[in-house]
């Protein structure tokens, strides 16, 4: 009996070495294999618009969402819990932040980051925003909003996250698979702004780093 007592701590003892030899204490990859480690700050750049040779009033619409979703993202980051903090810039500032500096969206992400000591930069950009035309009972053409986004390492400028959204909101009638969604908008037309907001939250809780924190 006493040998049964005596085996029994060394048993347990050997069992909490194999679970920590186990355990993945590897840090995640980002898409060129490199280490991510926690985020102490990510810039927010102004939301871009994608006109993509669009009409003069599709391209007013796409301007006008872009303010709208730079408004959504404020409030998200604003009001709720994260372990990192969000730097948001505006046009004029990223402008003066930039000078003469040259290249695309996110060799311009990277430099900003850079000078802001941050070491992530987040990117939005707006290809559609067209307005329900109607009420929240009766529409003659729904709301539609597609985005897109990149968190960038701010060193490397390699992606961390990256996310697509796109939906022309349907009835029910139309897909019944729908049937979750249109009861959590209580089986009523929205808006392009709450469409645009619903999707933000969506797409944010895919990365960790966009991720509310939960205690």
């Amino acid at each position: 009996m006493i040998k049964k007592l005596l085996f029994l701590p060394v048993l347990f003892f050997a069992l909490v070495c194999l679970l920590v030899a186990c355990a993945d204490t590897t840090p995640p990859k980002d898409d060129d294999g490199e280490k991510i480690y926690p985020l102490h700050s990510i810039v927010v750049l102004p939301v871009q618009s994608d006109p993509s040779e669009q009409s003069t009033d599709k391209n007013k619409q796409l301007a006008a969402g872009a303010d709208i979703i730079d408004s959504l993202m404020q409030k998200y980051f604003s009001q709720n819990s994260f372990k990192t903090k969000f730097i948001f810039l505006s046009a004029e500032r990223m402008e003066a932040l930039l000078g003469n500096m040259d290249g695309n969206i996110i060799a311009q992400a990277g430099f900003v980051a850079q000078k802001l000591q941050s070491e992530g930069a987040l990117i939005m950009t707006v290809s559609r925003f067209q307005e329900r035309i109607g009420n929240n009972r009766s529409i003659s053409f729904p709301a539609a909003v597609t985005f897109n986004y990149k968190l960038i390492n701010g060193m490397s400028g390699a992606i961390l996250c990256n996310g697509v959204f796109e939906e022309t909101q349907q009835a029910l009638t139309e897909n019944l698979f729908n049937f979750g969604k249109a009861s959590r908008r209580g089986f009523k037309w929205i808006t392009a702004e709450q469409l645009a907001g619903e999707g933000l939250a969506d797409k944010f809780s895919e990365c960790p780093f966009l991720a509310i924190y939960e205690e």
